[in-house]
């Protein structure tokens, strides 16, 4: 009633907009600024926004007390924005703001919904409740685009306490509708102990494998035909920002777009990067997305400078390497390895590695990590079927100091060639150095 009210009281200011709402657990703030961006550069439009941080009408910023507004003053909003010359506004509508009907006179344009996790269960009460609102919207979903593929979002770490009965419960619900369940998984080295920080991949490793039997498990339990794949919608190293961060908005809260989250990322992160990149190609028959949540400056792999240029950080390395080299089908290795134990973790493998074929240009790429601080590492790989291929390349990121980082001025970690390496009939022969990244390229004799 209060919403109609409103939109009687200020004139349907609603109908003269062209509204998009953005809903969901994770990622309303970042689209609604993206959307906005991307109508102001491409339509010319003047944008209002509605959020969690702050309102906007245009440039101009206006205090705000919730994500999404009470009915009254949201439509009191809508007719400042239309007056102002706004013809678009994209919002955030907040569970809370659905429930409770705030948006209930306001015709959307579009509707976006990013994700679904169990926060808030103090308001939308159990895992049970939350499955059954995935499964009713992914239905709807479906009648509109049966095409589409959706995300049942998951935990958003290994050490949840509602892990793994949470995507056990949920995908009850949403295994008919859905195709992929998401992971989201970030490391630190708070105590600066390298050796059990280059260990976190076996973390990850563990949480990919958890969550695939929970999924298998679902299927088996529901007589189901079809495996829910796994998107990793987030991973990253990220720590080193936090205390400057804390020291921010408790301490200098009213800046106009402080340089938040910006870690300023170390030749060991890269190591753990490479790490975690090993780990994802090793599931790729499962994991088939998994995506760095942003790009550039914002625990990115690329900086910039303001009224300056752009720079790689040491974490930038690995995952071109990645992208460039690793396409085409992961091959499992065989590995045999030397181990060590680590504060928190046993039986760690010094070296880690993991081969892809690319068919299409007959090259071989060998990954590999050699995570011993203090030793090179002889590695001997027996290529099977490949004979008759020849060394092209051995990249190597290496570095004897684990906390050099890049910057504008200087990129004192970069990868450079390595010689020594070579292939004798199927078997090839490299020192990996101590702590360090290795790309080793085989391609096809002519």
């Amino acid at each position: 009633a209060l919403a109609q009210l409103g939109a009687n009281w200020f004139g349907h200011p609603a109908d003269d907009l062209t509204i998009i709402g953005v809903t969901g657990t994770n990622g309303k703030t970042t689209s609604t600024y993206l959307l906005k961006s991307v109508l102001e550069q491409t339509l010319g439009a003047k944008v209002g926004l509605i959020g969690t941080i702050q309102n906007m009408i245009g440039d101009e910023v206006l205090h705000t007390e919730r994500t999404t507004p009470e009915s009254f003053e949201l439509h009191s909003l809508f007719a400042r924005m239309r007056d102002a010359g706004c013809t678009h506004v994209v919002m955030e509508v907040s569970s809370h703001a659905l429930v409770l009907e705030r948006v209930g006179a306001v015709r959307f344009a579009v509707g976006a919904f990013t994700n679904l996790t169990e926060d808030h269960l103090d308001f939308h009460k159990t895992m049970e409740e939350y499955g059954r609102l995935a499964e009713e919207t992914a239905k709807a979903m479906k009648i509109i685009d049966p095409s589409i593929e959706l995300v049942s979002c998951g935990s958003s770490n290994l050490s949840m306490p509602t892990f793994p009965q949470w995507e056990a419960t949920t995908l009850e619900h949403t295994y008919d509708y859905v195709d992929f369940i998401s992971l989201h998984e970030y490391f630190g080295n708070p105590d600066n102990d390298t050796e059990d920080f280059l260990a976190l991949s076996m973390e990850m490793d563990h949480f990919i494998r958890t969550v695939i039997a929970t999924c298998d498990y679902v299927k088996a339990k529901k007589r189901g035909k079809k495996d829910i794949n796994l998107s990793f919608d987030e991973w990253n190293v990220w720590f080193h920002s936090n205390e400057g961060d804390n020291d921010t908005m408790k301490n200098r809260p009213w800046q106009q777009a402080p340089a938040l989250l910006e870690d300023h990322y170390t030749f060991e992160d890269a190591l753990l990067v490479g790490l975690m990149l090993i780990t994802l190609i090793k599931h790729s028959d499962r994991v088939k997305m998994a995506c760095l949540a942003q790009l550039v400056n914002v625990i990115a792999p690329i900086m910039t400078e303001k009224d300056g240029g752009a720079w790689t950080q040491t974490i930038y390395y690995p995952y071109l390497h990645a992208s460039k080299y690793g396409r085409g089908v992961a091959l499992q290795p065989v590995l045999a390895s030397s181990k060590h134990d680590t504060k928190n973790y046993t039986d760690v493998t010094d070296v880690e590695s993991v081969a892809v074929y690319n068919e299409e240009k007959e090259e071989l790429t060998i990954f590999a990590v050699n995570r011993d601080l203090k030793d090179d590492i002889a590695l001997s790989c027996d290529i099977g079927s490949f004979e008759g291929y020849e060394l092209l390349e051995h990249i190597v990121l290496k570095n004897d100091d684990l906390k050099a980082v890049n910057s504008a001025a200087q990129q004192k970690v970069a990868p450079e060639k390595l010689s020594g390496s070579a292939v004798d009939g199927r078997t090839v022969t490299a020192c990996l150095p101590k702590a360090s990244w290795n790309v080793i390229r085989l391609g096809r004799k002519n």
